[in-house]
């Protein structure tokens, strides 16, 4: 069973199981995170840059660039996950 660590942030000790369970996404997630991905991808290409207000559009775009980074580091992590699944699953025998 996972245990929380001591530190500031809410972090908890898992073991290699139950990683893997934690990074198991469900095909239906996967398409959000991708939905939402695109939809980012969008919002960041339609930013309109105002002179008169140039650090708002700095602010805008790195906040989409970092939600962009993140969506791509969970379907990462989805993909290596499935990927570990299917190694772990036994394979049928042929022949028999």
């Amino acid at each position: 069973m996972s245990q929380p660590l001591p530190n500031r942030f809410q972090e908890f000790e898992l073991d290699e199981k139950e990683e893997l369970a934690a990074t198991a996404f469900h095909d239906l997630h996967v398409m959000w995170f991708y939905n939402q991905r695109a939809k980012v991808a969008n919002d960041k290409l339609n930013l309109k840059f105002n002179p008169e207000k140039p650090q708002e559009f700095m602010q805008n775009e790195a906040s989409l660039e970092g939600q962009l980074k993140i969506l791509d580091y969970i379907i990462a992590i989805a993909a290596d996950s499935s990927e570990k699944q299917r190694q772990l699953q036994p394979t049928a025998k042929q022949g028999v």
